[in-house]
């Protein structure tokens, strides 16, 4: 990292690391030279838009079908910025029971990131937005992994030994966050920050992106913290009450414009340029909240065309269950039905031919044991969002 692109910066400050390296440690907060007039407009457009997901999602009658997928599409998405790729379709079959032997080893990470974010949400109702809770996440995220694929780090623990982006030693690294030495001090700082007054105050989405390049430009942990760093985005609006439910994730529309993502973040540490990193952030939940809407109307006309074909066909009320179940699981095997709806096998299998029948379900091509089927229609709405 050339120490003379930050040597001026407005929001931080240089420190001695390893092998007599600088890195970047940045201000604790509240920033300083954010100015709200330059982001007002923007930042209502981004309200507007995020009122609107609020009310779409309150008016689909079970949100849960909404919310599984669309963790699943995040978690694929915020891996794959990091380098860790898998399918939509592979995480699904996964999830199924599919022989994992068959499955790219990357899926077992995102999974992780899934339980992770799915731990993050839950745990809102007991604790706040803590070090406590981002660390826990992180021990999830990373927990059980090859030594190829991080497993030489202790999940859940801060950085023993300093960490660098871009390049591929500390010499020739492009960025280098606070060393490790620091990290107590600038977590508990961002602990106390998210949880003041002045946090409190402040609109949800500026908070949103004020402590996302705060937490990825500390980068605390040796591994994980681009993907820990895009899960708090949704955990901060539910807890902030921005959204009722987790219903937004920004790591697809952040995989489309990573340059510019990485871009804005650096020039915040270089520049001071918060309200370019500002305005770049609320742009990306613009997008992702209208793209959002349109996915939660496509999937909620989906559901009452299914429910009809049911309902006109006078089977059983439990199909009416197992249709739901498909907005949630795409993939489902004939044991899983068993399970989830309490019924023999027999009846299972009958209630999922039923399902191939009317056109909701197909067999999967490649499945052999467990035999796999796909609501596909359900499936290729969340891979084309």
């Amino acid at each position: 990292m050339d120490p003379e692109i930050f040597k001026n910066s407005p929001t931080g400050s240089l420190a001695i690391t390893e092998h007599s390296q600088f890195a970047f440690v940045p201000d604790e907060l509240p920033p300083r030279g954010i100015q709200n007039d330059a982001i007002i407009n923007r930042l209502s457009d981004a309200n507007i838009q995020l009122g609107e997901l609020k009310g779409a999602g309150r008016n689909f009658p079970n949100p849960y079908l909404l919310i599984r997928p669309l963790q699943r599409r995040e978690a694929v998405a915020s891996s794959n910025i990091e380098g860790t790729h898998t399918t939509l379709s592979d995480l699904f079959l996964l999830e199924a029971g599919a022989s994992e032997a068959k499955r790219p080893p990357d899926t077992r990470e995102v999974m992780n990131y899934v339980s992770a974010l799915e731990y993050g949400i839950k745990a809102l109702v007991d604790l706040p937005i803590s070090t406590r809770m981002i660390t826990e996440m992180h021990r999830i995220l990373l927990s059980g992994l090859p030594k190829t694929r991080g497993g030489s780090i202790v999940p859940g623990e801060y950085k023993r030994n300093q960490n660098f982006i871009g390049g591929t030693t500390l010499s020739t690294a492009r960025f280098i966050p606070a060393p490790p030495q620091e990290m107590s001090r600038l977590m508990g700082n961002f602990e106390n920050f998210i949880n003041s007054d002045l946090a409190l105050r402040m609109p949800a989405l500026l908070l949103a992106a004020i402590t996302h390049y705060q937490f990825e430009t500390i980068h605390p942990f040796p591994d994980g913290n681009g993907r820990v760093g895009r899960l708090l985005v949704p955990i901060i609006l539910k807890h902030r009450g921005a959204l009722d439910e987790p219903l937004l994730y920004i790591s697809p529309y952040i995989e489309e414009r990573k340059d510019d993502y990485i871009a804005g973040l650096y020039n915040v540490s270089k520049t001071g340029d918060w309200n370019g990193w500002i305005d770049f952030f609320l742009q990306i939940i613009e997008k992702t909240c209208r793209n959002t809407i349109r996915t939660i109307q496509k999937l909620h006309d989906l559901n009452i065309e299914y429910l009809g074909k049911v309902q006109k066909a006078r089977r059983s009320a439990l199909l009416g269950k197992l249709i739901d179940w498909c907005f949630e699981v795409p993939y489902i095997t004939i044991r899983g039905v068993e399970k989830y709806l309490d019924i023999s096998y027999l009846s299972a299998r009958n209630h999922i031919k039923t399902l191939e029948a009317a056109g909701i379900l197909s067999e999967y091509p490649y499945s052999k044991k467990p035999k796999i089927f796909v609501a596909w229609e359900i499936y290729e709405i969340l891979e084309t969002m």
